[in-house]
């Protein structure tokens, strides 16, 4: 499965995932929570989320130019980590992230083992 397919298999996958996600939230209990929550420390907590984002993006994007010698872009290098934080969500102690090295296969034609192991050492970075 290559391409076209194998990014419409990790859509409809993710899809299930969050529609099974959405039925289990008590919307009433997540309203009472967000209600009570105080302003500035869920601002500050959304700011260090941006910030850490941003950090890995472009940790993400200088290991790539470095790996392969061209550059990422900022929305390809966003969307990598958000997907890689996600896909990782749902192994045990984080130790599956393929979304990174999909997208260097597909983007850049590295090898997967090549790019798994960018992704090792990302972690221990």
């Amino acid at each position: 499965m290559t391409g076209p397919r194998l990014r419409l298999a990790f859509l409809l996958a993710g899809g299930v995932l969050l529609a099974a996600l959405l039925a289990r939230v008590d919307l009433g209990a997540l309203r009472e929570a967000v209600r009570r929550t105080a302003p500035a420390p869920l601002g500050a907590a959304v700011g260090f989320l941006g910030l850490n984002v941003l950090v890995k993006t472009g940790r993400w994007r200088w290991m790539i130019r470095r790996l392969t010698g061209r550059s990422l872009g900022l929305a390809d290098a966003t969307k990598a980590i958000l997907a890689g934080v996600a896909a990782a969500s749902f192994s045990p102690a984080r130790t599956v992230d393929l979304a990174k090295p999909l997208l260097l296969r597909q983007r850049f034609d590295v090898a997967l083992s090549t790019s798994t192991a960018a992704v090792l050492v990302e972690r221990f970075m």
